[in-house]
């Protein structure tokens, strides 16, 4: 009785720490929850470094910075449940919490997609701002997004060593 015991207190231990393991990991293609970014993202933040204006903005013409073919972009904010985003194939996987979203479609399946940590608490490295609107459809001709770049709340913009953080704002 006791072996059994044991037998199955490791199995919910086991099972418990591969839970905890799998939130962590990037199951479904998206980015884990430590709040990385994707080689788009780091791409998108780049291009803001070389071509921001004084107060940290510029246009980014998203299809010179991907590496694969697409014909739709999906932009999904946090408030939007991507299951009810008609433009995306049923079966898209989304994140437990609260992120936003960056799909990229060829013939109506997704080919390539991000995926950021959002939050109105906390200033994440790269997020995506879609105010007024729970998501955006562009295509490789009309995917112009205005980039920012600022600097924490927590510093004084004349601070350098504050950290700058990133956003495509739609």
């Amino acid at each position: 009785m006791k072996k059994k015991i044991i037998i199955i207190a490791s199995i919910v231990l086991l099972l418990s720490a591969f839970a905890v393991l799998a939130d962590s990991i990037d199951f479904f293609g998206l980015l884990d929850i430590q709040g990385k970014v994707g080689p788009l993202a780091h791409k998108v933040m780049d291009t803001i470094d070389q071509s921001a204006d004084a107060d940290g903005r510029c246009v980014i013409a998203i299809n010179e910075l991907t590496d694969f073919d697409w014909d739709t972009m999906v932009a999904a904010g946090w408030l939007s449940p991507l299951k009810e985003i008609k433009e995306l194939p049923k079966g898209v996987r989304e994140r437990n919490g609260i992120w936003s979203y960056l799909i990229f479609l060829k013939d109506g399946k997704v080919v390539y997609r991000e995926a950021y940590r959002a939050s109105v608490e906390t200033s994440y490295k790269f997020n995506l701002n879609i105010p007024g609107e729970s998501h955006r459809i562009f295509t490789p001709d009309n995917a112009l997004i205005a980039g920012r770049r600022f600097v924490s709340p927590k510093y004084s913009p004349n601070d350098p060593n504050a950290p700058y953080f990133y956003a495509l704002v739609f």
